[in-house]
C-alpha cells in the first residue's frame, strides 16, 4: 500500500508504463513515417502536415 508521503513527492517516478508509452510513440512515429501511403487515407490534412502537428503535441 502507498503512505500518503509516497503520493506527495514532486520527483517523477519512471516505471514500466512510462517506458511503454515512449516505446510505442517511437513505433507509431516510424510506422508513421514508412508507411505513408497506407496512413495517408485517414488524415484530415495533408499528412506531412499531420507529422508535423502530432509531433509538436507529442502525440507521435
Amino acid at each position: 500500500m502507498i503512505g500518503e508521503s509516497q503520493l506527495d513527492d514532486d520527483e517523477p517516478t519512471w516505471g514500466i508504463n512510462d517506458m511503454t508509452r515512449d516505446f510505442a510513440r517511437l513505433m507509431g512515429q516510424k510506422l508513421l513515417k514508412h508507411f505513408q501511403k497506407l496512413y495517408e487515407g485517414y488524415v484530415p490534412m495533408s499528412y506531412k502536415g499531420y507529422l508535423k502537428k502530432m509531433k509538436s503535441l507529442g502525440v507521435v
